[in-house]
């Protein structure tokens, strides 16, 4: 055994931290961006194109997450062992495994 296969599951408790922070982050920021009026004034404002930066890297973040679960998943196979005791912690995280499957499916 390896040392990813023996830490995966607190590997992949933190890269899952990590993708629920960057969501979450990713909400507000769209709820941010969408209460600007889209006029010709916003969109030349500073503050309009900060906020659009801003959305755009946590949605690069989160697609890095998740390219970080699918090599782990890889390695690992920690997908398949779900149901064991060590990874437990991933009710929490239902959606994100839910997304995490639909995108490997489309892979």
């Amino acid at each position: 055994m390896n040392f990813t296969e023996y830490y995966s599951a607190v590997i992949l408790r933190e890269i899952l931290k990590r993708i629920n922070s960057s969501m979450k982050k990713k909400e507000k920021r769209t709820k941010k961006l969408m209460k600007m009026p889209l006029d010709s004034k916003t969109r030349r404002s500073q503050k309009y194109w900060f906020a659009q930066r801003d959305l755009e890297f946590e949605i690069k973040e989160i697609e890095e997450y998740f390219h970080q679960l699918y090599e782990l998943d890889k390695q690992t196979k920690w997908s398949k062992h779900l149901t064991f005791d060590q990874y437990n912690f991933t009710e929490k995280y239902h959606e994100i495994i839910n997304e995490y499957f639909d995108k490997k499916k489309m892979k």
